[in-house]
């Protein structure tokens, strides 16, 4: 082996000086592997930042993950922003809010939520940095690529946050050639048009970031639904059976029996007379107000709650809510209150201390009442002695247009459950009360060619009812539509004989049919707010839907306190306040208004006891069942929860969803950005080192070539980055004359029969970066990390002088084609086949 050479000591710390040693291919080789192996293996500090950079882009992840956990799971942090304990004192005891605690929970908040803005922007902050370097990343893979990178592009990672970059015609005008550029650039021009995309995409991206995290970082105060605790599964409504002692705590089962209902005079009388009273008092003074609104003032209690009858303007329908259900609601109310206090309580019910508010939820029937009120002739017509039918003239609902004459079957003849009974109101006014399964309708003039007669009756039947041609069981079987359909069936019919001396032979008449719905109890548990624990009612349907409940006239009764062909003492205030409002109705002197008023406290009082009536209802239930059958509409699940007033993450606005969908696109950018940095090996330079290689860079002349200093052509130029032996950053840039050049990333084989040779950086035995290329006209231009060769041209041929070097190369004479060889004998370069000794030479 010819020549001298340093030993190798270290295969790791192995250095080869190829300028000084005259060696075989296979030392130059070996030397070569060696620096390879360095440059893979040894540790340096690009290696270590690329790793602590990747890491630290990834942990971005964690806390807006951990945000959106936060924000998908309605994480709530209580009563306050701050709750290290989860728990914030808020009650006192007397269920309201203590002032003084609310205070200081107030001036923690305002100091967390303002230390959350710092946090907000520090993620932003962090973001941008993340971001920053995916858009250097994807420059440097276009940059390194076949197709270049346009000038323009070059410093988009550093402008692309400023909003204003969006508007800078730079961006969209680099991605396309100029006149001068060679061949066709479609692709690489669709290429470069989407970098322009992406860094406008991550521009609106990294300003959308600091407001996206700010919405999902910062709770809100808002009202918060725990989860739902199933109680029991409801089976029916027993509004068709007789009262019960579950029902009636104060009757015996003798009383029942003989159905003698003033046994519940102590525990319902007062009740109801305390609730028509105060309704009617304040009728008195704004009955407009009940014209108009139907909403009572009037209250009743039901253990530590009262309960107002709900109703509609728009059709008469009135909820009377189960004393059941709110004996239910009672107790969860004292469970709560004693939870505030620290007494012993159902453990389900600690979650609803660390609030602001508490409304204490439970699902429980609720009684519709559909009524009417009118005032008509009665005509009776006895089919046997057990089946009559009752019609009446002039029948009407409320916002009707049209009158019609409506016929009921009463009597248990018909149907056992068609009751009938009377009682009086003192001595003034008798009510005739009877329970119908079954109605017709026709028109007042029946008989007409225009009349409205569905059923057929025949007049006859009217003449003579008894008749085995008459087949009421067919007229009543007729099915009737809207308005008529409501009041066709399972009917609670009043007559009042209110000795009415203008019209002798008529009667009030009030109607109601009963539809049972399942409604959400709620309670607002605060007394500074609900100092009367008043219950609302949520889920109600605007109109009852389905067919009428069957009933017991009984409950009637038993709200009434009196016992069938009973009487009611004309002192109390059901009485008093009925027979005052009949008396006026009847006087033919009356004024407007007091009929007015009379009017309304009538429908007022007569509304109240069907109200207690019905609210007096039980109900029937079982065990809660498996969470699948409450779909089942007929037995739902009924269940009961809290809504609270609390501090807590959600997605319950618009920007929530923006903040979440921004968040996901971030995290989304770090993925990427993290797969690029670990499959690239492209070092983050900085912009320094991009300014020092742009001014090392020696243009050929051709780049610029006729672009003048218009800005906007210059940006359409087009490099080609590379580093050189030393890791410094060079420019190739890529025009007609460096269109097919061979690049170190994408090396090409050597012509060897062409008008041009390329020698690769990583050559053995070169030392620098060198570039060689022959134009048309037969001159050379090459450029070198340590050395700059100018051509010298004579008559046919070239050569190159180093400028600052000892080395010279001629072209040798008798070659077809351009070749080298060494002037000087410093150095001697050795390239694969050429030979131990053999001069640098093109084929």
């Amino acid at each position: 082996m010819g020549g001298q050479y340093h030993e190798l000591k270290d295969f790791q710390n192995t250095t080869v000086d190829v300028t000084t040693v005259n060696a075989s291919p296979q030392v130059n080789q070996f030397a070569a592997q060696a620096q390879s192996f360095k440059k893979r293996w040894t540790p340096s500090r690009h290696h270590i930042y690329k790793i602590i950079s990747t890491c630290f882009g990834v942990l971005w992840i964690a806390p807006i993950s951990l945000l959106l956990v936060f924000n998908f799971t309605q994480y709530a942090p209580g009563a306050s922003v701050w709750c290290p304990r989860g728990k914030c004192a808020i009650w006192d005891l007397t269920g309201g809010i203590d002032i003084g605690n609310a205070q200081r929970l107030k001036k923690i908040d305002h100091d967390a939520l303002g230390a959350l803005q710092f946090v907000a922007k520090a993620l932003e902050v962090w973001f941008v940095f993340v971001a920053t370097s995916l858009v250097y990343h994807v420059a440097m893979l276009y940059a390194t690529g076949s197709s270049g990178l346009p000038l323009g592009h070059l410093m988009t990672y550093v402008e692309y946050s400023d909003l204003r970059c969006l508007f800078d015609p730079v961006l969209w005008k680099a991605p396309f050639p100029h006149k001068k550029m060679p061949g066709r650039q479609y692709g690489a021009t669709v290429k470069f048009f989407l970098f322009s995309l992406f860094a406008a995409f991550m521009c609106i991206l990294a300003n959308l970031m600091g407001p996206a995290v700010a919405v999902l970082l910062i709770p809100q105060l808002q009202w918060q639904d725990t989860s739902m605790i199933p109680v029991s599964t409801f089976q029916s409504v027993a509004v068709a059976d007789p009262p019960s002692l579950s029902a009636l705590p104060g009757c015996s089962s003798v009383d029942l029996e003989a159905r003698n209902y003033s046994c519940t005079t102590s525990n319902t009388a007062e009740a109801l007379d305390s609730w028509i009273g105060s309704a009617n008092s304040f009728n008195t003074r704004n009955y407009n107000l009940y014209l108009y609104n139907y909403t009572y003032v009037g209250l009743s209690p039901e253990g530590t709650v009262t309960f107002a009858v709900n109703g509609s303007s728009d059709v008469l329908v009135f909820w009377a809510p189960s004393r059941q259900v709110l004996q239910d609601v009672s107790t969860d109310h004292k469970n709560f209150i004693n939870t505030t206090l620290g007494l012993p309580a159902d453990d389900s019910f600690a979650a609803y201390d660390n609030a602001l508010g508490v409304s204490l939820q439970r699902q429980g029937p609720i009684i519709g009442m559909d009524m009417n009120w009118y005032w008509s002739n009665i005509d009776v017509y006895n089919v046997d002695a057990t089946r009559q039918v009752r019609c009446y003239e002039t029948w009407s609902i409320a916002f009707a247009t049209k009158n019609y004459t409506k016929c009921s079957r009463a009597g248990e003849g018909w149907n056992p459950a068609n009751k009938a009974t009377q009682f009086s109101l003192g001595n003034s006014t008798s009510a005739f009360m009877y329970y119908s399964d079954k109605s017709l309708f026709y028109t007042a003039h029946w008989n007409s060619a225009s009349s409205y007669n569905p059923a057929s009756v025949p007049s006859s039947c009217f003449d003579d009812p008894a008749s085995s041609s008459c087949d009421w069981e067919a007229y009543f079987s007729t099915v009737w539509e809207t308005p008529m359909s409501n009041f066709s069936a399972n009917t609670i019919t009043f007559e009042f004989d209110a000795l009415n001396a203008r019209y002798p032979q008529w009667r009030y008449v009030m109607e109601v049919v009963m539809y049972t719905e399942i409604a959400s109890y709620v309670l607002d548990a605060s007394v500074s707010s609900n100092p009367l624990f008043n219950v609302q009612f949520d889920d109600l349907p605007d109109f009852p839907i389905g067919t009428p409940q069957e009933a017991s006239i009984d409950w009637m009764l038993a709200a009434l306190s009196v016992s069938p062909n009973g009487t009611i003492p004309a002192s109390r205030n059901v009485a008093k306040d009925l027979n005052a409002a009949m008396k006026t109705l009847a006087d033919p002197n009356s004024s407007h208004a007091a009929v007015d008023i009379a009017t309304e406290t009538y429908m007022i009082t007569t509304m109240l006891w069907s109200a207690q009536a019905m609210s007096m209802v039980p109900y029937n239930y079982t065990a809660p069942t498996v969470p699948d059958s409450r779909s089942d509409v007929t037995h739902p699940v009924l269940q009961r929860n809290a809504r609270i007033y609390v501090w807590a993450y959600g997605l319950g606005t618009r920007t929530s969803y923006l903040g979440v969908f921004v968040s996901c696109l971030g995290i989304i950018c770090v993925l990427v950005r993290t797969v690029i940095v670990a499959v690239t090996s492209h070092r983050q330079r900085s912009t320094v080192e991009l300014v020092v290689s742009t001014m090392e860079h020696r243009p050929t002349g051709e780049e610029f070539e006729g672009l003048g200093d218009n800005e906007e052509k210059q940006a359409k130029v087009r490099f080609h980055l590379d580093e050189d032996s030393e890791g410094k950053i060079r420019f190739q840039p890529l025009s007609r004359a460096f269109e097919n050049m061979t690049t170190p990333l994408n090396p090409q084989p050597q012509s060897q029969g062409g008008q041009s040779a390329f020698l690769h950086r990583d050559s053995p035995g070169v030392q620098g970066g060198y570039f060689g290329h022959r134009g048309s006209q037969g001159a050379w231009s090459a450029r070198s990390a340590q050395e700059g060769f100018s051509p010298r041209s004579d008559a046919g041929s070239t050569s190159f002088s180093p400028h600052e070097s000892q080395q010279a190369f001629t072209p040798m004479a008798g070659v077809m084609q351009t070749g080298y060889s060494p002037v000087a004998p410093q150095a001697s370069y050795s390239h694969g086949s050429t030979g131990a000794n053999q001069p640098w030479q093109q084929a």
